[in-house]
């Protein structure tokens, strides 16, 4: 619990709280942070946390490299502390925001070892479930690794959205951002027999025939995200991989195999809908990495 002798920040979670309609497990995580913060400027710098510097901040990141801490934990509390400050100049306790300056840190993303494609192929064979079913995942399954695509993309994606005979399949990626993509023979063959045993009006739940989603969930409303999660999981366990495979798993790979075989990167962030090609190019280190590791196996002086 933050003490009474910040009531600043307590004046923070109460507008959290309020205003903002945070949940308890945000108000808990803003609180346990910039304690954190409070503590180390009373005992070390001698100074509230309302009057917090850029040195100041400089000063608590060493601290905690020192005591070991990890970056993500670092950059998350910092970022917590990035709201207070604006709190407090939109409050008039501070002319300006004394952190608006400063850079955040960026914890190096670490991504997860794409699948190979015969585990992939392993994984499709997994997908079990009734008929309807079984035919509903390898859909979905092959869907996500054709086209890279997020897992609520997928869940959103409509029947209006797919052109079987053209094969491709239009997303509405983050910020609404609308992207073509194609689908390519597996997937398209995937779908049809879906689509053809769920039009055919085969036993399964009431509404899902007459759906507008590709892929309903219960009732014929939109798929949560946590069933292909499931889906995902058991088909994994099933196809007997050894490490856990989600969403992102197929996605990276996609990304990595278009890279692999030459794609321009430019046509990679396109197709994965990415709005800077810098947030592209982190597929690229892992391609490296696959390289050293080639390298290091086969040079004799490596």
């Amino acid at each position: 619990m933050v003490k009474q002798t910040e009531p600043w920040v307590q004046e923070f979670i109460d507008y959290m709280a309020c205003e903002r309609g945070s949940s308890v497990n945000t108000l808990a995580a803003y609180q346990s942070d910039l304690a954190k913060v409070a503590s180390f400027l009373r005992a070390h710098r001698g100074i509230s946390i309302e009057e917090v510097k850029p040195a100041d901040v400089v000063a608590f990141i060493k601290e905690q490299q020192r005591a070991g801490r990890s970056l993500s934990s670092t950059a998350r509390t910092l970022a917590a502390l990035r709201v207070f400050t604006r709190f407090l100049q939109s409050e008039g306790r501070t002319r300006t925001d004394p952190l608006s300056s400063m850079e955040s840190l960026r914890p190096g993303r670490r991504l997860p070892a794409p699948a190979a494609d015969a585990e992939v192929i392993r994984l499709l064979a997994a997908a079990a479930g009734s008929k309807r079913d079984r035919l509903r995942n390898v859909a979905i399954l092959e869907t996500m690794y054709a086209t890279g695509a997020r897992v609520s993309e997928v869940t959103g994606l409509r029947i209006s959205d797919i052109n079987l005979d053209l094969g491709y399949v239009k997303y509405f990626g983050k910020g609404s951002k609308e992207r073509v993509v194609p689908l390519g023979k597996k997937a398209v063959t995937a779908i049809r027999e879906y689509l053809s045993l769920r039009q055919a009006g085969a036993p399964g739940p009431t509404g899902i025939r007459e759906s507008q989603f590709l892929f309903p969930g219960r009732g014929g409303r939109r798929m949560r995200r946590e069933t292909i999660w499931r889906l995902l999981r058991r088909s994994s366990l099933g196809a007997g991989l050894r490490r856990n495979v989600h969403p992102h798993t197929l996605r990276h790979s996609f990304a990595t195999i278009l890279l692999r075989n030459g794609m321009d990167l430019r046509y990679v962030q396109e197709l994965l809908g990415h709005a800077s090609v810098s947030t592209t190019q982190i597929y690229t280190h892992v391609d490296s990495e696959r390289l050293r590791e080639i390298h290091h196996r086969f040079h004799p002086r490596a």
